[in-house]
């Protein structure tokens, strides 16, 4: 599974569309327009379902990230709940 460092941003996204648009833009300079009619709408798709994605990548790593602190919050009060549980038990067994 790949980390929160190895996913694509819709930035990544736009950046990757901004180089592929240059790259056409050399194509049509040296071919002519015709060269690249029936690819970039076919590119354009893919560039639009990977922003979507990369949206919803976003989306869910920060709702994974909520999540991990509710567990910690949790564990924490866990812990203070079981400390405080065995503090009580050892005034209790000392009287």
């Amino acid at each position: 599974m790949a980390s929160e460092t190895d996913t694509l941003s819709p930035v990544d996204v736009y950046d990757i569309a901004a180089t592929i648009g240059k790259e056409f833009e050399k194509i049509i300079d040296n071919y002519g327009p015709e060269a690249v009619t029936e690819l970039m709408p076919k590119i354009i798709t893919v560039l639009e379902h990977l922003e979507i994605l990369s949206n919803n990548n976003q989306k869910e790593n920060a709702e994974i990230s909520e999540l991990r602190f509710s567990i910690e919050r949790l564990q924490a009060d866990k812990k203070a709940k079981h400390e405080e549980r065995m503090k009580y038990e050892k005034v209790c067994s000392s009287n």
